[in-house]
């Protein structure tokens, strides 16, 4: 599993923002069904240890540009794609 994309910095703030959009436009829900893109967590262990990266890398000057935020609605384990 690929888990970093590195984007040269002439063409970063267009991929950042193309990139963004196309997240938002995910589907979070149930993973059995199929027309949804993004399932939960596997248990809350992994959501704390998402937020925890997510407030890292804001802590280092990082700027979340889409998702990281408890979905509460859908259940405990999972989180959103869109914008804080």
């Amino acid at each position: 599993m690929r888990q970093r994309i590195f984007i040269h910095g002439a063409i970063y703030d267009e991929f950042a923002t193309l990139f963004a959009q196309k997240v938002k436009q995910l589907k979070v829900g149930n993973g059995c069904n199929e027309s949804v893109d993004i399932g939960p967590l596997i248990h809350g262990r992994a959501v704390s240890k998402v937020q925890a990266h997510v407030k890292d890398a804001k802590d280092k000057g990082g700027i979340v540009i889409a998702g990281g935020q408890p979905r509460p609605d859908l259940g405990p384990i999972f989180l959103n794609q869109q914008s804080l």
